[in-house]
């Protein structure tokens, strides 16, 4: 494997609903992909854990409005 490619960071919009989680799911067994943000109305400025408990010490990320 080529190892001067760089991670492509992504931002995951509606990251609480079970899409967006099967995303998160696959997007963090992907060697150049770094999750930089989850996006959430419901649970904006909550940790991952708090929709998604099996991420918890997985994704250190907390939710941001959808809208920023």
């Amino acid at each position: 494997m080529n190892t001067n490619l760089s991670k492509i960071k992504v931002g995951i919009l509606g990251a609480s609903g079970y899409a967006g989680a099967a995303l998160i799911r696959r997007l963090l067994k992907h060697s150049l992909v770094d999750i930089v943000a989850i996006g959430s109305r419901q649970y904006e400025s909550k940790a991952i854990a708090t929709a998604w408990p099996q991420f918890a010490g997985l994704l250190d990320l907390k939710f941001v409005n959808n809208d920023e």
